[in-house]
């Protein structure tokens, strides 16, 4: 592939690539226009442990981090759990494992519960019914910190009121099918340049 060759394609075929790459991003968007929406809620909330006179503070935030945050998340897919959010939503309990996650970001207090689903009100109560469940659960938890046993709390610090719509992404799937299709026209108008013979003037 010479430098000489590519210049000719680019100029000679230059309708190919336009053509292909149009092509390949109509096709993107329309993938994205026929598949099933996925929506994404997410609730996050705090844990935060009882104090001796009855408010809740962090201040043993080290302890309760690394004892008991990142333990929650594990507890939110246990099947108990999950057959909570099943009996609230009506969605199958083997499937409500497929669409919610829980994670505790790292060195916070956090838990933040995400739910996906092919509506936003689906999306919306899944994640809130997991928060909840969550937060009903930890409720009836305790743990020692020094000589004392507090009772743990999760509180609800930010709810998306919006589902957001993540998947399928029409502009994304056209840019992608464009950048597809510009690649592949670009290689097809090099064959093409490469295996085209020259005319040949014979004289007659």
């Amino acid at each position: 592939m010479t430098p000489e060759l590519i210049v000719r394609a680019l100029h000679r075929r230059w309708p190919v690539i336009v053509a292909l790459s149009a092509l390949a991003a109509a096709l993107g968007i329309l993938t994205a226009a026929t598949s099933s929406p996925v929506y994404r809620s997410s609730v996050t909330n705090v844990l935060a442990v009882s104090s001796a006179h009855g408010g809740n503070n962090v201040t043993s935030a080290a302890a309760v981090i690394d004892a008991v945050a990142p333990t929650l998340a594990e507890i939110s897919m246990s099947s108990s759990m999950l057959d909570t959010v099943a009996e609230d939503t009506g969605i199958p309990a083997e499937e409500v494992a497929e669409h919610i996650t829980v994670s505790n970001p790292t060195d916070t207090l956090l838990i933040v519960v995400r739910a996906t689903g092919s509506s936003p009100e689906q999306s919306q109560a899944m994640a809130a019914s997991a928060a909840d469940a969550l937060a009903e659960r930890t409720a009836s938890m305790s743990v020692n910190i020094g000589s004392a046993s507090t009772h743990l709390s999760l509180s609800e610090v930010d709810s998306s009121s919006t589902a957001q719509l993540i998947a399928p992404s029409k502009s994304r799937n056209g840019a992608i099918g464009l950048i597809a299709g510009a690649c592949l026209g670009f290689l097809v108008a090099l064959r093409l340049e490469a295996v085209r013979q020259p005319t040949v003037d014979t004289g007659l």
